[in-house]
């Protein structure tokens, strides 16, 4: 069965739509997403997430609110 031309490009649009998604997020919470030592190692993304140091705490939840801001601003122009 092949697809209608329409179909073609509602799965493309949602395609570039969640690539978008994964940029802005990793762009936004680089807390999490940023390579941090731990005891030698890589943290894991839940290490990142669990840090409970005042100044990480402090970037998880900058970084959250640009997140949040940047969710508004699209709701809001479209």
């Amino acid at each position: 069965m092949l697809l209608s031309e329409d179909n073609k490009q509602r799965m493309k649009v949602c395609g570039i739509f969640l690539l978008q998604v994964y940029k802005i997020t990793t762009g936004t919470m680089m807390s999490l997403f940023i390579p941090q030592s731990c005891e030698g190692r890589m943290c894991s993304l839940t290490e990142n997430y669990e840090n409970s140091e005042i100044y990480h705490k402090t970037l998880f939840y900058w970084n959250t609110f640009t997140l949040l801001m940047f969710i508004a601003c699209v709701y809001f122009l479209y």
